[in-house]
């Protein structure tokens, strides 16, 4: 309640709700507008395994234009968001870049269970 209160002047409020938190949200009078979705991998490639060239690690020179690509994918700055997602896991964050673009990303961060990934734009 008071950081909605505290975003009163925002024309609009979004979120990622898990299922657990959907109820609760929907009686603050949020509405769905796109699911989420949740997958486990029960294996994962051998490590080191090869990648395609123009996949590579996010490095602080491409910040600005991955948070420039999920802003416009988003319609929102989450720059400071995703500048703390890299912080904690950098070697979870690669980017797609070609003729010197980025894109596309995707950004990681170990969890009580699983590695968890996302934002992937």
């Amino acid at each position: 309640e008071a950081v909605m209160a505290s975003l009163a002047d925002c024309p609009c409020i979004k979120l990622d709700a898990t299922p657990a938190g959907h109820d609760l949200y929907r009686a603050f009078g949020f509405v769905d507008e796109a699911s989420l979705q949740r997958f486990v991998v029960v294996s994962l490639p051998p490590v080191g395994e090869a990648r395609p060239p123009a996949v590579r690690p996010v490095s602080q020179k491409q910040f600005k234009a991955v948070a420039a690509l999920d802003r416009a994918a988003l319609g929102a700055d989450r720059s400071g968001l995703l500048q703390s997602l890299w912080q904690a896991a950098p070697a979870s964050a690669w980017c797609l870049e070609r003729r010197g673009r980025i894109q596309g990303f995707c950004l990681g961060r170990p969890g009580a269970r699983f590695h968890h990934i996302g934002p992937v734009i």
